[in-house]
């Protein structure tokens, strides 16, 4: 990663099985809120809710923190490639 370029200020749309918004990886850096600004299903019937996991690892890829990889129990903190994007 260069320094300095974390995404800051960039939006990306994930078009995918949906994003976990409950997954740590996507908040803000204070842990307050989600940097997850909007969600929707094109299936009839479907919600957001991203029942297969490849949306959300997709979304981890871009832009995962690596809040949930991070603490005395891990050797190591995987981010995304842009861990401040929304």
């Amino acid at each position: 990663m260069v320094v300095g370029l974390d995404g800051t200020g960039v939006g990306v749309a994930v078009v995918d099985s949906g994003i976990a918004a409950t997954d740590h990886d996507f908040v803000v850096k204070n842990g307050t809120s989600s940097r997850i600004v909007y969600s929707q299903s094109f299936v009839s019937g479907e919600n957001t809710t991203d029942y297969y996991g490849h949306g959300t690892h997709v979304a981890g890829i871009i832009g995962g923190n690596g809040l949930d990889s991070t603490g005395p129990l891990f050797a190591r903190t995987f981010k995304g490639v842009a861990p401040n994007v929304t």
